[in-house]
């Protein structure tokens, strides 16, 4: 019971999306709902756009964090002081 209020608040929070799609590609999802990788057809198309959406995003922050320190390059001695704290925390590890 719990579960099903669980999945009707989270659908409730979905909007629906509807799409044409090359055939080549709906036999894909059918491959992955059959490995049991997914549920449905939509679950791996929901799961498709929103990580194509967050690895443009991560794209895009690091693409800015490269602009940013190639506008504003470290200088020597903040570059000695990272490589010293990244020496430290390895050091720390527990391997």
């Amino acid at each position: 019971m719990l579960y099903e209020t669980l999945r009707c608040m989270l659908l409730s929070m979905l909007t629906q999306l509807a799409l044409r799609v090359p055939e080549e590609c709906i036999a894909g999802l059918d491959e992955l709902v059959k490995n049991g990788e997914f549920a449905n057809r939509a679950e791996a198309a929901r799961y498709a756009v929103v990580h194509l959406l967050e690895e443009r995003r991560t794209t895009r922050d690091v693409r800015q964090v490269v602009e940013s320190y190639t506008e504003l390059p470290q200088s020597p001695g903040e570059l000695a002081e990272g490589e010293e704290v990244l020496r430290r925390l390895i050091a720390e590890e527990p391997w």
